[in-house]
């Protein structure tokens, strides 16, 4: 079988890969640099690249059902990274919450558990700094800074995965750079309109 081109769509990859399934090594290969950089923002480099990983395993598993009036695959991908997303948010906040109670009855524990208690509940906390942060901002606004800017993705495919006008992207994007700004030192924080050229 001749190689693929670098011009041919995900759909056809995709396609082509429930024959054979190597060929997903395409997809991958395209959009995980995207998916990563999207998941590490939120959760940090260990666990934002489990979650990429994942989010690939499940695309694998499910591209039977991948569209394929769709050409790009990304907006597709970037949903089942948004749901992994919501998921690690909900699992994190348990259980910190669980350290936090425990936390209240480490007097009755031997020293080392106690210590260890700790250590885990400060690692958590270090991964709930940048929640702190976005908690001051409107998630929804979030959700599309972090996919334009990180994910690389359209207004439009925006847009199109989270079902809302591009208008309303537009406003999203300007409402929170400028919230951003007010939030960040200048020195700290240099603005820059995402995807000034986007096609639409």
């Amino acid at each position: 079988m001749a190689a693929s081109s670098d011009c041919e769509s995900d759909a056809h990859v995709i396609q082509r890969s429930l024959a054979e399934n190597s060929v997903f090594t395409q997809i991958f290969e395209r959009h995980y640099a995207a998916i990563h950089r999207f998941l590490v923002a939120h959760w940090g480099p260990e666990v934002g690249a489990d979650l990429a990983s994942e989010t690939f395993l499940i695309a694998f598993d499910q591209r039977a059902r991948f569209d394929i009036s769709k050409d790009s695959a990304r907006p597709w991908l970037f949903g089942i990274a948004l749901n992994l997303n919501k998921m690690e948010a909900r699992r994190l906040h348990r259980e910190f919450g669980a350290y936090e109670r425990r936390g209240e009855r480490d007097e009755l524990l031997d020293f080392d558990d106690s210590v260890v208690l700790r250590v885990d509940a400060q690692r958590q906390a270090g991964r709930l700094q940048l929640f702190q942060v976005l908690n001051q901002l409107r998630p929804e606004d979030i959700t599309v800074l972090t996919m334009s800017v990180l994910g690389e993705m359209t207004r439009t495919e925006i847009a199109e995965l989270l079902d809302i006008p591009v208008g309303t992207v537009k406003s999203r994007l300007h409402r929170t750079l400028a919230a951003l700004r007010d939030l960040f030192e200048p020195d700290e924080y240099t603005h820059q309109d995402p995807e000034v050229a986007d096609e639409e």
